[in-house]
């Protein structure tokens, strides 16, 4: 998947905790995102969710324009579409953070 999982272990003597730092792969269209980002107005609204659907279409695990999209849609008092937004992209991190039996 373009992830890496790295082990890292405390250096507190004992008690320490095993802890896993998750790296992604770099995202191509984070360029794009941050072009939408920065040119949004609130007047191109319409313009701007289109820009993130399509983001989302072209990489599903661009977490960021979900987050983006679902503070749209609270704004507009779509609470349910927010909530589903982030529901979404949570899903989605899941998927790259575990195994395929689901383990971290």
């Amino acid at each position: 998947m373009g992830f890496l999982i790295e082990d890292q272990w405390s250096e507190r003597g004992e008690g320490a905790i095993d802890m896993r730092e998750f790296i992604d792969k770099d995202r191509p269209v984070v360029m794009k995102y941050y072009d939408v980002a920065e040119g949004y107005t609130g007047r191109n609204r319409k313009k701007t969710v289109s820009a993130l659907k399509s983001i989302i279409a072209e990489d599903p695990y661009f977490l960021d324009a979900y987050v983006f999209l679902s503070e749209l849609a609270e704004e507009e008092g779509e609470v349910g579409k927010a909530k589903e937004l982030i529901e979404s992209a949570y899903k989605k991190a899941l998927e790259l953070i575990v195994d395929e039996k689901g383990t971290w």
